[in-house]
């Protein structure tokens, strides 16, 4: 069996964690991380890799997607596109109930979709390079405010773990497709101030 391993900040300007991955859901629920990396991958980085060696660390995860505001725009830009983002996936056959969404609480959205929708046979040793082929991906997808510069190799990305505390005092939250469908900036206000139950995945 091949280990896998995540990590995890419990707060700002703190040491990287890691952790075995399939504790993720053990250690989000009583260490409560401020950030977790997305991906999980099949080295612990202890040790420094040279290039040929990192090309062969495989990665098991989601699809991702991060979108954010960026200067001069508000969230009411940012909805739109993400519901374009929305209904391309759809048009390609995907079902939105397999979609996991994230109102992020601060200036953006947050997406991830299961390997296994896209992939027939998802290798349980994991995938060379599969940030980058998230990356072509997202490329084939892109709308405005779509963060190009998430699909990093090494350790991955991190990001915020839901219903944790913002400094703001809202939450990143999951949201169901009908809600990101209908958003608002009123609506996207609300449902990040407090913290939310998981929704279930097809």
């Amino acid at each position: 069996t091949v280990a896998f391993y995540f990590f995890y900040q419990t707060a700002k300007e703190q040491p990287w964690q890691i952790a075995l991955d399939s504790d993720r859901a053990m250690v989000i629920s009583e260490v409560k991380p401020f950030l977790t990396s997305i991906l999980a991958c099949d080295y612990d980085f202890k040790e420094p890799l040279s290039f040929e060696e990192q090309a062969k660390v495989k990665y098991s995860g989601p699809f991702y997607a991060d979108f954010d505001v960026t200067e001069g725009s508000t969230i009411g830009d940012v909805i739109p596109k993400v519901q374009e983002f929305l209904t391309r996936l759809k048009d390609k056959g995907l079902d939105l109930n397999s979609v996991s969404l994230f109102a992020t609480g601060g200036k953006g959205f947050h997406v991830t979709i299961p390997l296994e929708t896209f992939k027939e046979k998802v290798p349980k040793v994991g995938i060379a390079a599969l940030p980058y082929r998230f990356r072509e991906m997202a490329f084939d997808l892109v709308v405005d405010y779509l963060d190009l510069s998430v699909y990093s190799a090494k350790r991955g990305r991190m990001w915020r773990t839901a219903n944790i505390e913002r400094d703001n005092g809202k939450y990143k939250v999951q949201i169901s497709a009908e809600e990101a469908l209908a958003m608002t900036p009123e609506v996207y206000a609300e449902v990040c101030g407090s913290p939310r139950n998981s929704l279930p995945i097809e």
